[in-house]
């Protein structure tokens, strides 16, 4: 249960950090900003799990 803590906060913050991110850009390519986002979102959650 303890590593499920740490990656529910990272998984929060990551979505705030997209949401201001988003929101910064406005609707200046949000497709391929998404799908940026989307793919760096899968990489860290793929690390933190090998650890």
């Amino acid at each position: 249960m303890k590593k499920v803590i740490p990656y529910a906060l990272l998984t929060l913050s990551m979505f705030f950090l997209f949401n201001a991110i988003r929101i910064f850009l406005e609707s200046r390519s949000l497709y391929v900003v998404d799908v940026l986002l989307f793919i760096v979102f899968l990489v860290c959650s793929l690390k933190f799990r090998k650890q």
